[in-house]
């Protein structure tokens, strides 16, 4: 009879193994290459040991009195998968593996029905197909941790996945409660199981008898296969598996240790340096990240996730250049690599080479047709090129090939753009079929009905989408962010009052919140931005200390801070905020040049230009970079300096009336008044109705001497200066002081001055 323990246990591994390599497989073909790596396709039990299924959770049946056999997992990069339906597939492919062992396995006893059943392998194998259908059912609901909600997750909206992964350590603790305590169902899944059994020829006597023999002889047996699993366990595994874990929980810390624990282990260990670098690339440690990329192609070079993610991460540092070198790597490693084509594409799209860019797409869409992201981001290129008809079917596509994806808003813009306002309604209407309560789409369609002069229709849109917020409201009246978003929608509306109303009863689930959980950093990070909507400066930054205390590497806090301490002109304390914020992001461009502002608005401007410099090297493609480094160094009174960056800026951005506006400053200043009067000249063409443009043309006139024209262009900028700001300057300005005594330029003064 030990023989039936030991072939019971025997083949349950062997059902494990198939089960895991299930997911593995299925996982490889949708584009997770790195399961081969991990081992996952070798069909090792070792491979697959968990410390929570395969150990602790055998035991605690044991003691209970049930069957223990071990479990297993594979840790799957969901981020490597093509798409939502290769998600699903992925997790379906476990339960699959064990239903191709039930059949297998039943076939035997239809060709066996003339055998000695007597025999001992009738009685393990009939409890082995009973025990798979069982498996196979338990996997297969819906509770996060198992397969069956593996299969649904990648269609659930993205804020229930993120309330049910938070759920989902707990998963398969619930699974045994209701399986202990709430009989009934434990026994309907047995019905269920016996049922099946017997449409499939299973005698049940047998596998009755199967069970009791392995539950009299299995408890040895299975305390020893524990034993040996946890001896011969693989360390550097387990640690990387925990590393896994606690990146998916997004606990990015405890992953580096976790994974530096396992190159201790193994400093050769490739994929530990693959995932400590995505590790520190999602915690802002882009540096960091490179170093250990680095180190997991110097061990593997053929690794093309890992010159894929180093790519990733060099395209958040704008380094876009060095970015496609690593994306065309991992594509000569791996040519079917439709995210590489595709990251390829932003790299090249970021760099204004759409022609390129659309080819790297198309060669993702060849790779992987129903890939929305591409098709979005095609229609992106093409819009830019103004082949708008092309732009708007590569959104069609993206939405035929994901109904959620957000190229319906892309493509609703474009419509709107080109004033085909029936079609982009069409679009709003399909989109609210699918999500039927989703108020901004309600309040967008409401514009566009208001544009068509069909105010009633657009009033109940607005209304719909009030009373969509509404419902959010009375479903969860404890989620701040529902009555922000209402008091957002109500403030585009111009309803004022409500809109504040909204936002204090925002502010007050904050509170209520925070009453109960005193050191959620995040509640009171939201607390704060309300704060600052509601412009309780003193409050708002109170509550943004509050959350830094909690979480010092909490950089948004500390860049709001910055933003808040500027307006109310504490300039060094603003700073502070800023160098705290870059001291766990120091390779964001944004928050050097927020930092350059405070600093040139505290007249600090040679330490302004510093910080411009340090976000240029970030992001050198960014006009606004070089223009406002060229205001810091015109301030320095370097003009020649400050028309070269002015210049830059142009040169990224031709239509940016501003640079012209202050180079034409800049040459003023050098008396080149000629190329000062053409740069005012480019302003008033790009945008006419410009009043400094127009005010700037007169004084170089001015001080050509040029009477004439300086007051028709004097005149021109009076005239659109609605704010009055232009005429009480030129009442002292010395550049007009050449025709200060002019009757008519004291007429213009005086006409609408009194």
């Amino acid at each position: 009879m030990w023989l039936v323990a030991v072939f019971i246990c025997l083949g349950w591994m062997v059902s494990l193994c198939l089960h895991e390599f299930g997911h593995a497989v299925v996982a490889y073909w949708g584009g997770d290459t790195s399961v081969k790596d991990k081992g996952y396709l070798t069909l090792n039990p070792l491979k697959y040991t968990d410390p929570g299924l395969s150990l602790i959770l055998p035991l605690f049946f044991l003691l209970i009195g049930g069957i223990a056999l071990p479990g297993g997992a594979v840790y799957i990069n969901q981020n490597r998968l093509r798409d939502r339906q290769w998600k699903s597939a992925v997790s379906a492919a476990g339960p699959f593996a064990n239903i191709i062992v039930v059949l297998l396995l039943s076939l035997l006893f239809r060709v066996g029905q003339n055998w000695d059943i007597s025999s001992w392998i009738f009685p393990s194998l009939a409890f082995l197909v009973v025990l798979n259908i069982y498996v196979v059912l338990i996997n297969l609901l819906p509770i996060p941790s198992l397969d069956g909600y593996g299969i649904i997750e990648p269609w659930l909206p993205t804020h229930l996945q993120q309330q049910f992964n938070q759920f989902g350590k707990y998963g398969i603790w619930f699974l045994i409660g209701l399986l202990w305590f709430v009989r009934p169902f434990n026994q309907f899944l047995w019905d269920i199981t016996d049922n099946a059994s017997y449409f499939l020829g299973i005698p049940t006597d047998l596998a009755f008898v199967g069970e009791r023999i392995f539950s009299r002889y299995s408890l040895y047996i299975v305390v020893v296969l524990i034993a040996l699993l946890w001896i011969f366990r693989d360390q550097k595994s387990q640690l990387y598996r925990q590393g896994s874990q606690l990146i998916g929980a997004s606990k990015y810390e405890e992953a580096i240790a976790a994974f530096d624990r396992a190159i201790q282990i193994e400093p050769n260990y490739a994929e530990a340096w693959y995932l400590q670098g995505y590790a520190f690339w999602q915690s802002g440690k882009y540096d960091a990240a490179i170093a250990s990329y680095n180190k997991a192609i110097e061990i593997k070079p053929d690794y093309p996730e890992a010159w894929h993610d180093r790519g990733a991460v060099l395209r958040s540092l704008h380094r876009h250049e060095e970015a496609i070198a690593c994306y065309e790597k991992a594509i000569e490693l791996q040519p079917s690599f439709p995210l590489a084509w595709h990251n390829r594409g932003l790299s090249l799209h970021d760099l204004q080479r759409y022609e390129a860019a659309i080819f790297s797409y198309d060669k993702a869409i060849e790779l992987e047709p129903n890939y929305p992201e591409a098709w979005m981001h095609r229609g992106n290129a093409l819009a830019l090129l103004h082949r708008d008809e092309e732009a708007i079917e590569a959104y069609n596509q993206a939405r035929e090939s994901d109904p959620n994806s957000w190229a319906w808003l892309k493509q609703v813009k474009k419509l709107e753009k080109l004033q085909r306002y029936q079609e982009a309604i069409a679009v709003y209407d399909q989109r609210l079929k699918l999500k039927p309560e989703d108020p901004d789409a309600w309040y967008c369609r409401g514009l566009i009905l208001a544009k068509l002069q069909r105010e009633p229709e657009a009033a109940q849109s607005y209304e719909t989408a009030i009373a969509g917020y509404d419902r959010l409201i009375k479903r969860h009246p404890n989620n701040p962010q529902n009555y922000d978003e209402r008091g957002a929608l109500l403030e585009k509306l111009q309803r004022q009052s409500e809109a504040l109303e909204s936002y204090e009863n925002a502010i007050s689930c904050c509170d209520r919140v925070l009453k109960h959980q005193p050191k959620d950093a995040q509640t009171w990070y939201q607390k704060a931005c309300l704060l600052s909507k509601l412009q309780r400066d003193e409050a708002a930054l109170a509550a943004y200390e509050k959350v830094t205390a909690i979480e010092p590497n909490f950089y948004q806090a500390w860049y709001n801070q910055g933003i808040i301490l500027t307006k109310v002109q504490q300039y060094d304390k603003a700073i502070y905020a800023y160098d705290k914020a870059l001291e766990t992001i120091p390779e964001n461009s944004s928050v050097w040049f927020i930092r350059g502002k405070t600093l040139a608005e505290w007249q600090r401007y040679e330490a302004a230009r510093e910080s411009y410099d340090r976000a240029i090297a970030l992001y050198p493609e960014f006009y606004g970079f070089w223009l406002y480094k060229g205001n810091a160094v015109y301030y320095l009174a370097q003009y020649e300096a400050a028309i070269a960056d002015y210049d830059k800026a142009i040169e990224l951005r031709l239509d940016c009336t501003k640079a012209w506006i202050d180079r034409g400053l800049a040459l003023m200043k050098l008396a080149r008044y000629e190329e000062a009067i053409a740069c005012c000249e480019k302003a008033i063409k790009i945008e006419f109705n410009c009043p400094d443009a127009w005010y700037n043309q007169a004084c170089c006139y001015a001080l050509c001497g040029d009477a004439s024209r300086a007051i028709q262009s004097l005149q021109q900028a009076l005239t659109l200066d609605t704010e009055e700001r232009l005429r009480e300057l030129a009442k002292t300005d010395p550049d007009l002081q050449a025709i200060r005594e002019h009757p008519l330029f004291q007429n213009l003064l005086n006409c609408r001055g009194k």
